[in-house]
């Protein structure tokens, strides 16, 4: 999977904001690249815009510095989940597709290129129309969405 960004992060102000935050340097742009791997980290592990401490850890020896200045500048937030310490993405779920779409999304590509496409009704598939002797004549609504 993977996580959108914006063409623009570069000149947002909350960006402005994390490259003038480091306390000794005029400019540095360390928590940005925490960001990213966060945010790839999260994309890939279908966490929807969370990520837990230990994998922090992984990306920078300084990653609690970096955290806290991109809580400052309105990127993240402290998230506990299941008991465990971590960060949530402001706006993750505005920009990104849910672990649920994609689930879904897959379902549906899936029977796209083996039944439809092959012209291929399957008995049990949640997706292919249900045999026209039962009554039922469509399956379940889970077309993909439009990207925003």
């Amino acid at each position: 999977m993977w996580m959108r960004v914006d063409d623009r992060l570069h000149a947002h102000r909350k960006t402005r904001a994390v490259l003038r935050s480091h306390a000794e340097k005029l400019r540095d742009a360390a928590p940005m690249g925490v960001w990213v791997l966060a945010g790839s980290w999260s994309a890939q592990n279908g966490t929807d815009g969370w990520v837990p401490v230990d994998e922090l850890e992984r990306f920078d020896d300084d990653w609690d510095s970096l955290t806290k200045r991109l809580i400052a500048a309105d990127y993240w937030w402290p998230e506990q989940r299941g008991g465990e310490e971590g960060y949530g993405f402001v706006d993750w779920s505005e920009w990104n597709t849910s672990k649920e779409r994609q689930s879904a999304d897959g379902k549906f590509g899936n029977h796209e290129r083996w039944h439809v496409r092959r012209g291929i009704i399957k008995p049990g598939c949640e997706l292919c129309p249900i045999d026209p002797e039962s009554g039922s004549e469509s399956p379940p609504d889970i077309a993909p969405r439009s990207a925003p």
